[in-house]
């Protein structure tokens, strides 16, 4: 995953080498220059008054701690349920000490425990100003109203690209239709099936004599590019992951198995799997419509589109070298050990380039 690694290590790079470029450096110079914080002017005089003074970190701090230990024993019941029914059914092996917890969690509902973590954790929210007098019940009540406003288009997203996930999928195995198959099968798109034919000119709509659309070795940086376009234009890395991967496997997998054997730790395959998962991240980095970035810019009270701005020439330079010096040389069979030092010394040449005090600017 090399987007994800190479993201990663240039936070590190530029605060050491103190460079900034693009259109941070530019707000960098600015900020220095003019010596202007922008803040919000209703909130900081609310706040420089002292009606804010009976607000106590715990008021935070203690809602999200309630909501990761719901969460947690949430997935521990769930899992713990959903492995005695299936060893009551003779379906789980039995397994003790650290093997018998990661079971449990694997078996858990996330679903339910993230619901559960979150209603908790808001009432506790809710709750602990209230019972301290700290703060109204209208107040507390516009608070709740703007934080839905700023996540439902999330939510919507979120929605959405499940919903294209699933109509694209299928649950069929070598024609005949699995144990637990999704609703309205007989209207499902079947895109990987699809694709995988076309693309790869193996078994589909077309014939294995077919010359492949699509060479296995540009197979990890396509589907890097292919990610990080829908992540962007969807605003969710989670929902691009839950589209394409399950067309890109079996895509891979076909164009391998032309050339023999499927083998699981194939760097190809590795490789193709590894950039759907981060040129989604690097999409959804850069996409002003992701939750994260919304959520980002608002907790930091920044605006929202210069967040967005600023953030992207860093994102893009981590892409740029994990395409040039990552996907596209593995693809061709250059070792991956030799890349990654690779990658980390391009960075920080990259930013000696580009980058420039904020001093000199």
């Amino acid at each position: 995953r090399f987007y994800v690694l190479m993201s990663l290590f240039l936070v590190p790079i530029t605060v050491m080498m103190q460079r900034d470029f693009g259109a941070m450096r530019e707000a960098e110079a600015e900020c220095v220059a003019t010596e202007y914080v922008e803040a919000n002017d209703d909130e900081g005089a609310e706040i420089a008054s002292g009606s804010y003074q009976r607000f106590r970190w715990l008021f935070a701090v203690v809602p999200i701690i309630t909501m990761l230990l719901v969460v947690v024993a949430a997935l521990y019941v769930t899992g713990l349920q959903a492995i005695t029914e299936q060893a009551a059914g003779g379906v789980a092996p039995t397994m003790t000490g650290f093997e018998r917890l990661r079971q449990i969690i694997g078996s858990a509902n996330s679903n339910v425990s993230l619901q559960y973590g979150a209603m908790v954790g808001l009432a506790v929210a809710i709750g602990l100003p209230l019972s301290t007098r700290t703060i109204s019940l209208g107040r507390l009540t516009e608070g709740a109203t703007a934080g839905v406003r700023i996540i439902l288009p999330a939510v919507a997203v979120l929605w959405t690209a499940s919903a294209l996930s699933r109509m694209t999928s299928d649950r069929s195995v070598n024609g005949e239709v699995a144990s637990r198959p999704f609703q309205f099968q007989d209207r499902r798109l079947y895109a990987a099936d699809y694709l995988t034919g076309f693309l790869s000119g193996g078994p589909g709509e077309k014939t294995s004599g077919d010359p492949q659309l699509l060479s296995l070795a540009l197979a990890p940086t396509v589907t890097f590019l292919l990610a990080a376009f829908v992540a962007f234009c969807t605003g969710t890395s989670y929902g691009t992951m839950g589209i394409l991967l399950p067309m890109v496997i079996p895509l891979v997998c076909g164009m391998l198995s032309l050339k023999g054997d499927v083998s699981l730790n194939d760097p190809v395959l590795l490789a193709t799997i590894a950039g759907v998962l981060s040129g989604a991240v690097f999409g959804d980095h850069c996409s002003p419509i992701s939750d994260t970035t919304i959520l980002s810019s608002q907790s930091s009270g920044c605006d929202h589109m210069t967040h967005v701005l600023t953030q992207a020439p860093y994102a893009a330079l981590a892409a740029a070298v994990s395409v040039v010096i990552g996907t596209l040389p593995i693809g061709f069979g250059v070792s991956v050990w030799y890349l990654l030092p690779t990658q980390l010394v391009a960075l920080i040449v990259c930013t000696r380039i580009f980058g420039r005090k904020v001093s000199t600017a």
